[in-house]
C-alpha cells in the first residue's frame, strides 16, 4: 500500500472523527497528483531551471507525458465549468463534506482572490462523480516521493 492509497483509504475513516473533533482535513483530488503543469508546460525543459518540479519524478521522462494527458483532462473540466484546475480541486474539496476544509497555499495574491473565487463555483452531484471517473484517485504516474525521501519520512513516522 502506497501513502497515497492510503490517503485515500483514510478520508471515508476519518470523516466521523474529524466531524466529533471538528478537525478540519485537507484532502486534495486534483493537486494532490503532482499534476501542476498546465498549457504552457509541454515538456521538462519548459520548466525554469530553478523550478523544484524539474526534480519531481512525476514529471520526469514518460512521467511527464502521461501526467500531462491528466493534467490537460483537469483543466478541460475547469474550462467547462469557467475555472481552472486549482478553483475545481478547492470546490471539489468543499463539496465533500462541512467537515472537510481545503487549505490551499500560495505565494500571491492573485492566486488567493482565485482560490476564495472557488467558493461561487456550485458542484452537482454529476460534477462529483465526472471528476472520480477522470483523475481516479490512482491516476499519477511515478512515485509521489523519490524512494530515499519515502524512506526517512517512514523513520520519522515510527
Amino acid at each position: 500500500m502506497t501513502k497515497d492509497d492510503l490517503a485515500h483509504c483514510a478520508a471515508p475513516l476519518l470523516r466521523p472523527i474529524a466531524y466529533r473533533t471538528e478537525m478540519a482535513m485537507n484532502q486534495r483530488k486534483l493537486g494532490n497528483h503532482g499534476l501542476n503543469i498546465s498549457e504552457k508546460f509541454k515538456k521538462p525543459e519548459d520548466l525554469e531551471p530553478g523550478d523544484w518540479r524539474r526534480n519531481s519524478l512525476r514529471l520526469q521522462g514518460e512521467n511527464f507525458q502521461r501526467n500531462l494527458k491528466f493534467a490537460e483532462r483537469a483543466e478541460g473540466l475547469a474550462r467547462r465549468k469557467k475555472r481552472n484546475p486549482a478553483q475545481l480541486a478547492l470546490a471539489w474539496v468543499l463539496a465533500q463534506g462541512e467537515n472537510i476544509v481545503p487549505i490551499p497555499g500560495t505565494k500571491r495574491r492573485r492566486y488567493l482572490q482565485e482560490n476564495v473565487a472557488a467558493l461561487q463555483l456550485e458542484m452537482t452531484l454529476a460534477d462529483l462523480e465526472e471528476i472520480s471517473t477522470a483523475l481516479p484517485a490512482s491516476l499519477a504516474a511515478g512515485p509521489r516521493y523519490p524512494e530515499q525521501a519515502m524512506q526517512a519520512m517512514q523513520a520519522v513516522n515510527r
